[in-house]
């Protein structure tokens, strides 16, 4: 009896080993991709398209047979074109090839970060960007979500960042970026970019960029060459090369501990995923600028000291201020691009106040006011109002400049937009001689029309100390 009992434990204590030792080889051997031919830096290559996308194909932006690959999730991309992107773990002696790639499919409930999979599909480039087709199921080898031994696993596969290298045989930045294309990357200092367009709201598109250039800058070609003409038209490729937009997918982490932002300062320390889309690389940053690290290259520059021989102008963006949540009047158009609530509208306002109070200009050119009017419930007149309310010196206050009434659509409107342009004057220097407004022509061309606001363009005569009056 004792002998049987002894005889069972042995039997279970090796069965026990058995299944133990299993799970430690499993922790080791590599997960086999049943059926896979290639690997995702062979399919990337290292030039602009797939070396497997023939030109002269029937489908001439596709692959002629399938690919089967596999790689580890490293982020979701959901709605418009919806899919994700993967990366190998492997190494490659495709030094300069990417090991990341986009896989188009919308099926990507069951898909999770940092998941191994194993996909099958056609090579094609989709604008550009060289993707995935999917073909067959997608076949999830492993994930975070199984269990403990998975987990241990995955953390050994977890993809981290790659830091942005140029290399001595990239031409210019955007062949560096084709490098890294779908892969996911870390911006670091010897990266050198530089914010050539501080954060903005992209309406269109619903997410906040910031535009960052390869070592210096994007200049207007229009600031070094005639428009049109050949040098504008390499400058303008020239920007093009070096220039990565900025997306931030998550709009709730945006704020960081970042005491200000200007142009030309250099950015580093932000990971994201590479994509190309709209002719233009894109980095896809989840984390926003919380992990950003921005090193000034010029510190703010303190307003000149006010004398009395010299006048003071300033311009101003108002960034779409309607005051229609406060009961203003209509545009032509009966939009609302501003604040849609009254709490929004204040707070815009009060910034926008103070802003103009802190520029102390004697006269200034205001862009995107609401164009409802300039009768008591327009926004012009409502900003005004604020203005001069938080201005303690009655000389120091402002009028606004209203053109004439024939110069005025259905003479109410300057233009026919929801927005337009204004000014603010001290009628305490200055003189409004008379008001023009300027039509200007529509700009046609193969692209699409071209349309511009009415240029507003006031005749002051400088008010003098001993009140004679010089023009300026």
């Amino acid at each position: 009896m004792l002998g049987s009992l002894l005889r069972g434990a042995i039997i279970m204590i090796l069965t026990m080993t058995s299944v133990l030792a299993d799970d430690l080889l499993h922790l080791h051997k590599p997960i086999l991709c049943v059926g896979e031919n290639s690997s995702i830096s062979q399919l990337q290559g290292q030039g602009k398209r797939s070396p497997f996308v023939n030109k002269r194909s029937q489908r001439s932006y596709r692959s002629d047979k399938v690919f089967t690959v596999q790689g580890v999730v490293t982020k979701l991309k959901l709605g418009r074109n919806a899919g994700f992107f993967m990366q190998q773990t492997t190494a490659t002696t495709l030094s300069l090839a990417s090991t990341g790639i986009f896989v188009s499919t919308g099926e990507i409930a069951h898909i999770k970060p940092d998941s191994r999979v194993c996909v099958t599909g056609f090579v094609e480039e989709y604008y550009g960007m060289t993707r995935l087709q999917v073909t067959a199921d997608i076949t999830i080898l492993d994930t975070a979500a199984d269990n403990v031994v998975d987990r241990a696993v995955d953390r050994a596969v977890r993809v981290q960042p790659t830091n942005i290298m140029v290399a001595t045989a990239d031409a210019n930045f955007s062949e560096t970026l084709e490098r890294y294309e779908g892969m996911k990357v870390r911006l670091v200092n010897i990266t050198d970019m530089r914010v050539t367009k501080p954060l903005y709201y992209d309406r269109r598109w619903q997410n906040y960029n910031m535009i960052l250039s390869h070592q210096q800058i994007n200049i207007h070609p229009n600031t070094m060459a005639f428009p049109g003409s050949i040098h504008a038209d390499q400058h303008a490729l020239k920007n093009k090369q070096r220039r990565l937009y900025l997306q931030l997918t998550a709009g709730r982490s945006l704020t960081s501990d970042l005491d200000y932002m200007r142009v030309n300062d250099r950015v580093s320390g932000i990971v994201g995923v590479i994509t190309f889309s709209y002719g233009e690389f894109r980095l896809l940053v989840d984390n926003a600028l919380a992990q950003a690290q921005f090193q000034h290259g010029s510190d703010r520059q303190s307003l000149a000291p006010r004398t009395r021989e010299h006048l003071r102008i300033a311009s101003f963006n108002l960034l779409n201020y309607f005051n229609r949540a406060a009961g203003g009047s209509n545009n032509p158009l009966r939009q609302n691009r501003g604040a849609t609530t009254l709490s929004a509208l204040r707070k815009q306002e009060t910034q926008l106040r103070d802003t103009i109070v802190a520029l102390d200009a004697d006269f200034i050119g205001l862009m995107e006011m609401e164009n409802n009017g300039f009768g008591q419930y327009s926004a012009i007149r409502r900003l005004l109002d604020l203005v001069n309310q938080a201005i303690q010196d009655p000389s120091k206050h402002y009028a606004m400049i209203k053109p004439l009434k024939s110069d005025l659509h259905q003479g109410r409107y300057l233009g026919t937009g929801a927005i337009t342009v204004a000014g603010f004057y001290r009628p305490t220097q200055l003189k409004l001689v008379n008001t023009r407004v300027i039509q200007l022509p529509i700009q046609r061309s193969i692209l699409g029309n071209a349309y511009h606001r009415p240029a507003l363009t006031p005749t002051f005569i400088r008010v003098s100390d001993n009140n004679s009056q010089s023009e300026r």
